[in-house]
Parts: structure tokens; C-alpha cells; sequence
């Protein structure tokens, strides 16, 4: 799963913006794979990180829904149903 969303974000939009909110509260959406390979996507920006290799692209709306299915899916006791709900409200 993640291996796939990783490829569909790699070819967005690279983004010039590359400020994320990184103070208390929601900050967004963190996944990685085992091979310290990292996505962080905000509202309007992705930030991608393998090792040293750092990258921004365009959010969009499709991207942010394969998230929170993925987490959804993954989310069996409904531990995060909250904060799912809390983001689409933010994000839509």
C-alpha cells in the first residue's frame, strides 16, 4: 500500500512551497515504510523523505482520501475514527 501511494506522490506537481505547520495540534497525515522512507502530507503539501533526499509536491484532494482509507483500512478498532473525521473537516 504504501509503496503505491509513494509512487502516485512522486509524480505530482513538485511544489515550491515547502512551509508545513510543525507546532501543536494536527499536523497532517505521517506514513513511512520500513526503509525509513517517509511521507508527510499537509493540507496543500507533501514532503517526501529518503535518507537525505527531501522533497515537496502539491497536495491534492484525491491523494489525502488514499490516506485516510489506507489508515482506515489499517484501523480496526476504530482507534482513529476521531482524528480521520477532524481531518477530512479540515480538508474539505
Amino acid at each position: 500500500d504504501f509503496e503505491t501511494l509513494y509512487q502516485e506522490v512522486m509524480e505530482l506537481e513538485k511544489s515550491t512551497d515547502t512551509q508545513q505547520f510543525d507546532g501543536l495540534g494536527f499536523r497532517g497525515f505521517f506514513i513511512s515504510a520500513t526503509n525509513s522512507t517517509f511521507i508527510n502530507i499537509q493540507n496543500k503539501i507533501i514532503k517526501t523523505e529518503t535518507g537525505n533526499d527531501i522533497k515537496y509536491f502539491k497536495s491534492n484532494s484525491a491523494i489525502i482520501l488514499k490516506v485516510i482509507k489506507l489508515f482506515e483500512s489499517y484501523d480496526s478498532e476504530d482507534k482513529f475514527n476521531e482524528l480521520i473525521k477532524r481531518a477530512i473537516d479540515e480538508y474539505f
